[in-house]
């Protein structure tokens, strides 16, 4: 009777502690980034909200007119530059549709970059007094 664990055996064994620790050590890390993925993406509908409210409030005081808008917004929280594209569309009788994009390009671990894009549209009635 032999004692003592074959090549094969202890092979095995390192290659299952090795999964086993990568999944441990590099699920926080994964949770980390999808945290903060959810963060800037919130803050990218934030200014969506912004600038629909903008439309709305000149839509209010009867100023709105059909056209694009392009910002770049400073000190977002998002640490990539932000681009927030408003455009407006006369549907008639005072009424406008008005969508909010706003676009950023992250970095990721690996060197490459991905863009994110998150949009939100309404209708504006333009009141008259």
């Amino acid at each position: 009777m032999r004692r003592g664990f074959s090549i094969t055996e202890l092979l095995t064994s390192v290659v299952c502690l090795g999964a086993l620790a990568a999944a441990i050590f590099g699920g926080p890390f994964f949770i980390n980034n999808r945290e903060k993925m959810a963060r800037w993406r919130g803050i990218a509908l934030q200014l969506d909200r912004n600038a629909i409210d903008a439309q709305r409030s000149a839509a209010a005081q009867g100023t709105v007119a059909a056209g694009t808008t392009v910002t770049n917004p400073s000190n977002t929280g998002i640490p990539f530059s932000v681009t927030v594209t408003t455009a407006t569309s006369n549907l008639g009788n005072n009424l406008f549709s008005v969508t909010a994009t706003a676009t950023f390009t992250i970095q990721l671990y690996d060197g490459a970059s991905q863009l994110q894009t998150v949009n939100l549209s309404t209708e504006v009635y333009q009141g008259v007094g």
